[in-house]
């Protein structure tokens, strides 16, 4: 069976977000998430720019990567809002200032 777009195939590295699980009431909640409610991740390489990072992610229409590091044992996650952060600066969406604005 074909995966559905930027859903990722069985043992990809993979992320969940808070939209791939507001399905779940009652005794879902106490169930591990469906493979095919994962996104997969965007292959970035650990010396790529910013740059080219963010095209591999337009390209894909994903919004996260992963990073592999020279050691095989080490890795990352990379998401779009760090690199929007790299090239534009500090993102604070409503929430976040929301929180700023009490604290002062």
């Amino acid at each position: 069976m074909r995966q559905p777009t930027g859903r990722a195939p069985p043992s990809s590295p993979a992320t969940s977000t808070s939209k791939d699980v507001l399905y779940a009431d009652g005794a879902d909640r106490a169930e591990p998430v469906p493979a095919w409610r994962t996104r997969a991740l965007v292959p970035v390489g650990y010396d790529d720019e910013v740059e080219d990072a963010l095209a591999a992610m337009q390209r894909s229409g994903l919004t996260s990567g992963t990073c592999a590091m020279r050691r095989a044992d080490s890795s990352g996650v990379l998401f779009l809002e760090d690199i929007l952060e790299e090239l534009v600066g500090e993102v604070n969406d409503a929430m976040q200032r929301e929180e700023h604005q009490r604290r002062d």
